[in-house]
């Protein structure tokens, strides 16, 4: 999930930013709960596509990552309702296509 990181906790996280880096972790930066910022990791997409290609490709890795974990635990997730939900409040949004294929995936049709 695409976290976020508050102006004022910055500082006390600049430590740890290249790690997040490395791991390929992207953040929004936000003042008073509004983003700022949308910093993605240097990585060799960003610099042969550019930043919007860059972050469309690191948000479809994350989708197959999700499908991957619904795949492997669908006897985990008793219901795939409130994840949904979850990523809806989170502002991650998906279309009823790919929402269609996780509960597909899990079995929820």
């Amino acid at each position: 999930m695409i976290g976020s990181i508050g102006i004022r906790e910055l500082r006390d996280l600049s430590s740890q930013l290249p790690e997040k880096a490395a791991a390929g972790e992207s953040f929004f930066l936000t003042k008073n709960g509004t983003a700022l910022y949308y910093a993605i990791p240097v990585d060799q997409a960003l610099m042969d596509y550019g930043s919007r290609l860059a972050i469309a490709l690191s948000l479809y890795k994350r989708v197959q990552a999700l499908f991957l974990f619904i795949a492997k635990n669908r006897d985990v997730i008793k219901s795939i309702g409130p994840l949904l939900q979850k990523l809806d409040s989170t502002g991650i949004y998906l279309s009823n296509k790919v929402k269609s294929q996780i509960l597909s995936r899990a079995g929820k049709k």
